[in-house]
């Protein structure tokens, strides 16, 4: 029972971390430009690909489980959704929609103001990281973990 519930903690963990690596290489990005070595964009370039193959890994680690386990399909209201579409489904999706939606719009904003292209890059990341949060929070996977953390904890 515990074990179920660190393992479904620790995907989570998993996800952000490798998200929030993602988010990472894309604040290094401009700083890539200004040196005349090729080392920080390949830095970049393989902490971006390494967030994004762990991201990617964890979510079909994740979706392969939930599509093996028949009684959550028996026990859930809500197994069609699609994290990308769906919007404010509980409350750290809700944090995460408005500051991707906030995130978007400074990005937007200084972008046509022509500002300093580093805060460019910032608000970037930013979407990214709160974009990918969207995604996991308001999807079925998402639901699914909760799920299994209750029913783990019940027994």
């Amino acid at each position: 029972m515990v074990k179920k519930l660190n393992i479904f903690k620790l995907k989570m963990c998993l996800f952000v971390f490798f998200l929030a690596i993602v988010s990472f290489s894309v604040i290094l990005m401009p700083f890539n430009v200004d040196d005349n070595t090729m080392i920080p964009p390949w830095i970049s370039g393989a902490l971006f690909w390494f967030g994004v193959i762990g991201v990617f890994t964890i979510v079909v680690i994740i979706n392969i489980k939930r599509k093996r386990n028949s009684e959550f399909y028996k026990n859930s209201e809500k197994v069609k959704q699609l994290g990308l579409i769906c919007f404010f489904q509980n409350r750290a999706a809700i944090v995460f929609d408005i500051l991707m939606f906030i995130s978007i719009i400074a990005f937007i904003i200084l972008i046509v103001m022509g500002s300093n292209y580093y805060f460019e890059f910032i608000c970037l990341s930013v979407f990214i990281f709160t974009f990918g949060m969207h995604c996991m929070l308001n999807d079925v996977n998402y639901i699914y973990i909760k799920y299994m953390v209750r029913s783990s904890v019940s027994k």
